[in-house]
């Protein structure tokens, strides 16, 4: 409706609707030709940054379900969390595939075959896939659009699997609460591994607003 608009802001420097939606769809097409559909889970191990959304919006325009992992966790839990959803690509960054990351930690740990990395601050990656909205075959409100994993403080962490459905009655929600006007800019402070994640950036972009990416408010507490 507004691709001219700001739709993220990080560290002062904005991306507008229209830029976003392109390079996203260049992953999404990129994830499509790798065999990505409805339901089909994808790791996401990035810092707060333009390519945690490009690579969470790619992940749902092909029909995906994202499964955030926060590259400050422990080996031990990521590499749970990745062996656990079975998950057989991981979007990540270049400072992440270094061998001394909690990323290239978890996933020398694997007994099974180990995901593929694709660098989403890697350009060539996606230079060759299309910048138009792809088309999803068979996308329903019952599929998944994000897997959460619970803390494990009563045992092994579990994957709490949540449905389009579920994302699109919050949205509903929000925008019978809050006006527009209310939700011009929203902070997303929270990490992508907790629901209030998803609050803030779809009360933002539901009604073309701004979303501005800090830190985690864990990380500014420290």
């Amino acid at each position: 409706a507004r691709p001219g608009g700001v739709g993220l802001v990080v560290d002062g420097e904005h991306m507008s609707y229209g830029e976003l939606s392109c390079r996203a769809n260049q992953v999404a097409s990129y994830l499509e030709a790798a065999g990505g559909g409805p339901d089909t889970l994808v790791g996401l191990c990035v810092d707060r940054s333009f390519e945690m959304m490009r690579g969470l919006l790619g992940i749902l325009k092909a029909g995906g379900a994202y499964v955030p992992l926060d590259p400050g966790y422990p080996a031990t839990r990521l590499g749970y969390m990745v062996s656990d959803a079975g998950v057989s690509t991981v979007l990540t960054q270049q400072a992440l595939m270094d061998d001394d990351s909690a990323l290239s930690a978890a996933l020398a740990t694997l007994t099974h075959e180990t995901p593929e990395r694709v660098c989403l601050d890697t350009p060539e990656t996606f230079s060759g896939y299309a910048q138009d909205n792809p088309q999803v075959d068979g996308l329903s409100p019952a599929h998944l659009a994000y897997v959460i994993y619970t803390s494990g403080s009563t045992g092994q962490p579990k994957g709490v699997m949540i449905e389009h459905g579920s994302v699109e009655a919050l949205i509903s929600w929000v925008n019978t609460t809050f006006s527009t006007a209310q939700r011009r800019q929203v902070l997303c402070s929270t990490s992508m591994c907790f629901d209030l994640f998803v609050f803030e950036i779809w009360s933002a972009w539901s009604v073309g607003s701004e979303v501005l990416l800090v830190d985690s408010a864990l990380a500014l507490c420290e």
